[in-house]
């Protein structure tokens, strides 16, 4: 299993233990689940520090993005079906909150931002921007 295999599947583990109709609550588990993986020492290792070094940048965000944008894409489509948010649910939407969350999750493995709460509290922003 890949790096990028396993930090999706903490996300769709954290997603999984919310109550099925709580769309918004399964969403934020899976953002935070995102933020704390990339916080562990191998993430920041393969993931941020070795792979764009030895795939290449485009190949690396291939990859990346690959998982991530349709985990990203189905959380919105839930929040948009059960009335969470009000806006269409697009690719420049899907990358705007990947990006986000993404660099949220550096932020806080850079020490910019304190806390995963923190990190989470933005994406909270971001999402009730949305409703």
């Amino acid at each position: 299993m890949t790096v990028e295999e396993d930090f999706n599947n903490k996300v769709l583990e954290a997603v999984g233990a919310v109550d099925p109709e709580d769309h918004r609550g399964a969403v934020l588990a899976g953002f935070r689940a995102a933020i704390e993986a990339q916080q562990t020492p191998e993430y920041r290792q393969i993931a941020i520090a070795d792979a764009p070094a030895v795939l290449g940048h485009d190949q690396w965000h291939e990859v990346d993005a690959g998982i991530g944008m349709d985990s990203m894409r189905i959380g919105l489509e839930l929040l948009r079906a059960g009335g969470h948010i009000a806006v269409e649910v697009n690719p420049a939407l899907v990358t705007i909150m990947f990006g986000a969350l993404t660099e949220l999750g550096f932020a806080v493995s850079r020490g910019e931002i304190d806390t995963v709460d923190e990190a989470l509290d933005g994406m909270t922003m971001l999402l009730d921007r949305l409703a």
